[in-house]
């Protein structure tokens, strides 16, 4: 005789509770919990205007950028980098090593030399084209 659940089914069609169902739903009681502080989570809180927020925080940037030329070093610091990663590429010739591993330029050649037969093709069958409704006119 088959067992039933407690919802009057049988006991392999009855969903499961398995601790991490129950783990995420006390994390999910403890979230709740912890929103519905007075301050909640530290004087946190959700933006009841996004356009004010949005506006705020862009603000803010341009502040911080007028104060401390946060642009102009981040564009000297990733210019640094990235020269520094050209000179260890020529000196290491790291992307030639690459390409050999894995025959890169083979295949873009290939690619390419089809497609321009394939527009080799074309053309010559728009033209042939062009010169049979040019010849019936």
């Amino acid at each position: 005789m088959a067992t039933l659940s407690p919802l009057g089914g049988p006991k392999r069609l009855a969903p499961r509770r398995t601790a991490s169902r129950s783990a995420t739903s006390l994390l999910l009681s403890r979230a709740r919990h912890a929103l519905a502080l007075t301050p909640p989570l530290g004087h946190a809180r959700l933006p009841t205007h996004p356009r004010s927020s949005a506006a705020k925080v862009y603000g803010k940037t341009l502040e911080l950028n007028e104060q401390y030329d946060v642009v102009p070093k981040a564009k000297s610091a990733l210019d640094t980098v990235s020269t520094a990663a050209a000179n260890l590429d020529a000196n290491y010739g790291v992307t030639a090593k690459i390409d050999d591993q894995l025959k890169l330029s083979q295949s873009v050649e290939k690619v390419t030399a089809k497609v321009d037969e394939l527009k080799e093709t074309l053309t010559s069958k728009v033209d042939d084209l062009k010169s049979k409704a040019s010849a019936t006119e």
